[in-house]
């Protein structure tokens, strides 16, 4: 998890993978209804904001995980797998689908 947004306010923990790997990873609070480029961190002037969204963060992250706390997240379950996965849909070769007229051999496109 890198943000998370409530109404105008947008957390930042983590900006971007380069930032997962710090110690201490970004900090940004962003009041996107003033701020829609997210230049202006106003992370130390609404620590109420900032505790809000980190509890709501904490939240997910028991639910869905987090790799950059390495939370594994209790509503996760494993990748599932098919013994013998077979497509949902075959190609007919003799089947006349639809093709775009610039796809066709005969087609000039170029206009001469």
């Amino acid at each position: 998890m890198e943000a998370i947004r409530k109404g105008k306010w947008k957390l930042h923990f983590a900006k971007g993978a380069m930032f997962a790997r710090l110690p201490d990873p970004l900090n940004g609070l962003y009041d996107l209804e003033t701020d829609i480029g997210e230049e202006h961190n106003v992370f130390d002037q609404h620590p109420d904001i900032v505790q809000e969204l980190r509890a709501a963060a904490d939240t997910m992250r028991q639910d869905l995980g987090d790799s950059l706390t390495g939370v594994s997240g209790n509503g996760c379950r494993p990748i599932g797998r098919v013994d013998n996965p077979k497509p949902l849909a075959v190609y007919n070769e003799s089947h006349p689908y639809i093709v775009a007229a610039y796809d066709t051999p005969d087609t000039n496109v170029m206009g001469g």
